[in-house]
């Protein structure tokens, strides 16, 4: 969990974002996957109503097989496991359709924050979805005409939270470092790992993620930034006994994702008291009512575990 204190001189100045250019409709790979699993028909149910149920409408991808014919997408359920493309194939599609997306949010929050690239003195980037070196940090560097002896702070495989702990990390080095502008850029193709496994964990952790990128700049505002987002200092807990609930490890054919059916209520035992962390932290006038919460879309039991906790 992160959550922000009391309001300081370093904010967000701008923001950007950026989508493949591929829209699926939850509904359209529901079946598409359903369809892949006739000789299961206990899983093809499963699929049907968890994608229906993930509160997820449309999700973008940088895969356009995703939108064509079940013989097209090599993505899906197959008894032919030597036609699901590796690893490397996957990591090379991320090099090459990363950088494009990145470019495209790192663009708008720049616009957006009114600061000239020039200006940048350190560089986030944020992915858990591919790797590769020279990395994302030093091609948006040279296609955004960074300077070259900007700060490179790369933030790889933190999962969920990773673009509030770089944002985190960017207002610290904004306040250590005065007149610094901080650079973030997290990009995600998150359909580049969907998995062939046919069982319900594997069904589940593909019913929700898309891709996309996101960036903002952070630092010290100004005069001409009249509308910012003010950042305090972070607050972040490590939840006793919950390592294995939820994993993400390289495998053969992309990156294997689990996640623990006990997340929710997990998280229902631990939030009554961290809220009560986090009011203490902002001070005496934040009550659990005025808290904003934010949460993976797919775990709407964590919403039903939240409400019942704060009530």
């Amino acid at each position: 969990m992160n959550y922000s204190t009391s309001p300081t001189d370093i904010a967000i100045l701008g923001m950007g974002s950026a989508l493949p250019a591929h829209a699926v409709a939850q509904s359209d790979i529901a079946e598409l996957i359903a369809s892949s699993l006739q000789h299961r028909p206990d899983l093809a149910r499963f699929a049907k109503r968890i994608f229906r149920s993930c509160g997820v409408e449309t999700r973008y991808t940088v895969e356009p097989s995703y939108l064509g014919s079940l013989e097209e997408c090599r993505y899906l359920p197959s008894e032919d496991l030597f036609d699901i493309p590796t690893t490397e194939e996957r990591m090379n599609t991320y090099q090459r359709e990363a950088l494009p997306l990145g470019i495209e949010a790192a663009e708008k929050a720049l616009k957006d924050s009114g600061v000239s690239a020039k200006s940048i003195t350190h560089v986030i980037t944020v992915s858990c979805t591919g790797q590769y070196l020279p990395g994302l940090d030093v091609m948006l560097i040279r296609e955004l005409g960074l300077s070259a002896r900007v700060n490179r702070l790369p933030l790889i495989f933190q999962g969920c939270a990773a673009g509030l702990k770089a944002i985190q990390m960017a207002r610290d080095v904004a306040q250590g470092a005065p007149g610094s502008q901080v650079l973030v850029v997290c990009v995600e193709l998150c359909t580049l790992h969907f998995q062939p496994v046919q069982d319900r964990e594997a069904l589940f952790a593909a019913s929700f993620f898309g891709d996309a990128a996101s960036a903002c700049v952070v630092g010290t505002p100004e005069s001409q930034h009249m509308h910012v987002l003010s950042l305090g200092t972070g607050y972040s807990v490590l939840l006793p006994d919950s390592t294995e609930d939820m994993t993400w490890e390289v495998g053969n054919q992309g990156y294997d994702l689990y996640l623990s059916p006990r997340i929710p209520k997990l998280l229902g035992i631990h939030l009554e008291e961290e809220t009560e962390g986090v009011a203490m932290a902002f001070g005496p006038g934040l009550t659990a009512e005025l808290m904003k919460f934010t949460y993976v879309p797919s775990l709407s039991p964590v919403l039903e575990e939240r409400d019942h906790v704060l009530l």
